[in-house]
């Protein structure tokens, strides 16, 4: 992945400024895993770029279990792609 140029974003912006739904669904590369995340907060946006990511997100499962940071595709206020990465528990 390039370098990615990102604004930090208001604390105070609400997800539905940016999204319809804040509920997506993540695919794993191989296509057999599907895990649903819901948008905890907007934190950066993102200058145009070739892979054409445009936000940066904290999210976390459904059942509130884990949290995790989400590279966001939105086109017409819908996720379109995501890259989510979980934070790992420290021991």
């Amino acid at each position: 992945m390039s370098d990615l140029r990102l604004t930090l974003l208001s604390e105070l912006a609400a997800t539905s400024e940016f999204v319809d739904d804040d509920v997506f669904t993540d695919v794993s590369e191989d296509g057999e895993r599907y895990t649903s995340y819901r948008i905890v907060r907007m934190t950066h946006s993102i200058e145009p770029n070739d892979e054409g990511w445009t936000h940066l997100a904290n999210v976390g499962l459904l059942d509130g279990t884990a949290i995790a940071v989400a590279l966001l595709k939105i086109h017409l206020r819908v996720v379109e792609d995501s890259k989510v990465c979980q934070s790992r528990p420290s021991v």
